[in-house]
């Protein structure tokens, strides 16, 4: 039996809705709050990928990123920045700090979906 991908969110209510609908189905999903828990909940269990707001209480996303990134066998979990901010000086944060991709809001469901199942490697 194939294991389920493991997804880790911040808890955003537009992403939250999406991943709702469709990710509950064919994905485990763990929603955390802010950027410290996201960082515990990753040392606790590695996810298969993560999705993160580039502007979380206590911690911002693209902080969370780096650190991810520079944790000893974390640079390579995918990372996904969903984010209202579309100026360039953001989303070149968000890349510089390891993103993978910048999705903006308001989502085209069809494009949050085919970036994660590029890079859960299941196109």
């Amino acid at each position: 039996m194939t294991e389920i991908p493991y997804i880790l969110a911040t808890n955003d209510e537009s992403l939250n809705q999406i991943l709702e609908k469709f990710l509950d189905v064919n994905f485990e999903l763990q929603n955390v709050s802010n950027g410290l828990e996201l960082l515990q909940s990753i040392k606790d269990r590695r996810p298969d990928l993560v999705l993160m707001e580039l502007n979380m209480p206590v911690m911002t996303g693209s902080e969370a990123c780096k650190t991810i990134k520079a944790m000893e066998g974390y640079y390579d979990l995918p990372i996904i920045i969903c984010s209202s901010s579309t100026s360039e000086d953001d989303i070149e944060k968000g890349f510089e700090a390891g993103a993978d991709a910048y999705i903006t809001k308001p989502f085209i469901e069809y494009e949050l979906m085919k970036a994660i199942e590029h890079y859960l490697g299941e196109n």
